[in-house]
């Protein structure tokens, strides 16, 4: 059993099938799109396919990759849920998402959607909400997931970090490589020999 993933071909037919129909079993899970939506997500290189074994069992469509970086659709064959499949998709938008220093990865989510214990499993905030029907019946979660970048960057801008040049530190600390704990001990053992 392999799980592979690959960018899916601008103007594949069969891709544009494959993601129209899979949406649409689906579409009680995770919501729908109209076809446009998908062939114009196709279009932009957007769209990131999942196979498994050698078949196509997913996809997930995204916006650009900037400051913040969002996704319009993940979907995962009902059959081959809750065996890492969508964490895949979502760690290799993660990657591209840190490489191109975005802060942070959003998505609205239909509040009366099974996807939401999805995303709030995988570790997404829900930071508000909106109303998405023009009939004013249906309310969209809006959640986002910071990415080590945004830390990053807001210690950079901490004047104390800054003013000390411990920017190169900051970054360990996030990448976990060092204790807060130690950096603090480091600190009060250098001033000890200064006096």
């Amino acid at each position: 059993m392999t799980t592979e993933l690959c960018p899916a071909q601008p103007g594949d037919l069969q891709v544009l099938k494959f993601l129209d129909a899979l949406s649409k079993k689906n579409g009680h899970c995770v919501g729908f799109l109209p076809l446009i939506a998908y062939e114009e997500a196709l279009n932009l290189g957007r769209v990131t396919l999942l196979f498994y074994n050698d078949e196509p069992a997913g996809y997930m469509i995204r916006g650009p990759v900037k400051e913040c970086t969002k996704i319009y659709q993940l979907v995962i064959a009902e059959e081959l849920r809750r065996i890492e499949n969508g964490t895949t998709l979502l760690d290799n938008l993660r990657q591209k998402a840190v490489a191109g220093k975005a802060y942070e990865i959003s998505l609205h989510c239909a509040e009366d959607l099974e996807a939401n214990r999805f995303w709030q499993a995988l570790g997404f905030q829900k930071v508000g909400q909106r109303l998405k029907d023009k009939t004013g019946r249906r309310w969209q979660n809006h959640y986002r997931q910071d990415l080590p970048e945004k830390q990053l960057a807001l210690l950079r801008k901490d004047a104390r970090i800054r003013d000390r040049n411990l920017a190169p530190l900051a970054r360990l600390m996030l990448k976990g490589k060092l204790d807060v704990a130690a950096l603090l001990e480091n600190s009060a053992k250098r001033r000890a020999r200064r006096t």
